[in-house]
């Protein structure tokens, strides 16, 4: 994308990008006024600290899309601080407290509905701040006069960012009516394996026909499209996968899916975790050492797979390569 703007238009892209990115932004509980504080979607301690080494991680971030072109992948590999690591201001300090006290302090039970919710309302609310995010540099885009980006381009990509963001609305009201009066109709899996230094919390849809023109008349239409939940958190000893979807909102390969976590050697696991980071989901993260293991042939193949298919909606994709090649 980079390659069609001289330095003045990229200066302006990266200066939409950036006072957007470091704008104040209250806090997500209606009615506060609170500025919301930079906080990790998986907690520093318990978690994060689990695979964190001299308090750093390996995060797979987005590029910056101004700098995107035909050679270079969206997504680079940084080591982080843990502080910086899978985080976003989502939240106040007191309402980041309140909320998740439960999950924040003590031994996590992975297999108790109420911190399901909680990991996912974090996640949820956290999704809404990024799209909030995108939708005000496109507009931004949009009124800048020196900028030449297509019309139709850009009012399709506002439009696909506004229906993210109503979904996501729709999933954070239905998790905080579940978290106030449960009805038990999220469903939940949890799976247990042996430890690998990875983490992530993120929500993915899984519409089979994303991208075609009947998933788009699904989204004209104000159908929600279903959508996935999934937690990957390391623990002193194991690595816990909690997956899950709403009753309301879901279909036959979401399902199947979420049930493909189960019973999972350790090759198929780790490309099952491929799989997840190349095509489903952004912001993850893995520790130094095990960053250092992989090769840089999977390495090279991880980021050619997600340029390629950067904008394929197809979730029925699956990549035929394990980044944890060694």
């Amino acid at each position: 994308m980079a390659g069609g703007f001289d330095k003045q238009q990229m200066k302006t892209l990266q200066g939409i990008t950036k006072n957007v990115h470091t704008m104040r932004h209250h806090c997500q509980v209606d009615g506060c006024e609170e500025a919301a504080i930079n906080s990790h979607l998986l907690q520093r301690n318990g978690i994060l600290n689990n695979i964190a080494e001299n308090n750093h991680l390996i995060e797979a971030r987005p590029t910056d899309f101004f700098k995107w072109n035909a050679i270079d992948c969206p997504i680079e590999f940084r080591q982080v601080g843990i502080n910086q690591a899978i985080s976003l201001s989502v939240f106040c300090d007191k309402h980041d407290t309140e909320l998740f006290k439960k999950i924040e302090q003590g031994n996590l039970d992975f297999g108790d509905y109420e911190t399901q919710l909680l990991l996912s309302y974090r996640v949820v609310c956290a999704e809404i701040v990024k799209k909030e995010q995108n939708i005000e540099i496109t507009k931004r885009i949009q009124r800048a006069n020196t900028l030449n980006f297509p019309a139709e381009m850009l009012n399709t990509e506002l439009k696909g960012y506004q229906l993210g963001l109503r979904d996501l609305n729709e999933y954070r009201k239905l998790i905080e009516s579940e978290l106030n009066a449960p009805t038990s109709k999220f469903h939940f899996r949890r799976y247990s394996y042996s430890k690998i230094a990875v983490a992530a919390s993120a929500t993915f849809s899984y519409e089979v026909d994303a991208g075609t023109s009947r998933g788009i008349e699904k989204s004209f239409e104000g159908k929600v499209w279903d959508t996935g939940f999934i937690h990957v958190i390391p623990t002193g000893t194991s690595l816990e996968i909690v997956v899950g979807y709403h009753e309301d909102h879901t279909n036959d390969y979401l399902v199947r899916y979420i049930d493909s976590w189960a019973n999972l050697d350790d090759v198929a696991l780790k490309m099952q975790l491929t799989d997840l980071f190349a095509a489903r989901i952004e912001g993850w993260v893995m520790s130094p050492s095990l960053f250092k293991s992989l090769s840089n042939g999977a390495k090279d193949k991880f980021m050619r797979y997600f340029s390629d298919n950067a904008a394929n909606y197809n979730m029925l994709q699956r990549p035929d390569f394990s980044l944890f090649d060694k």
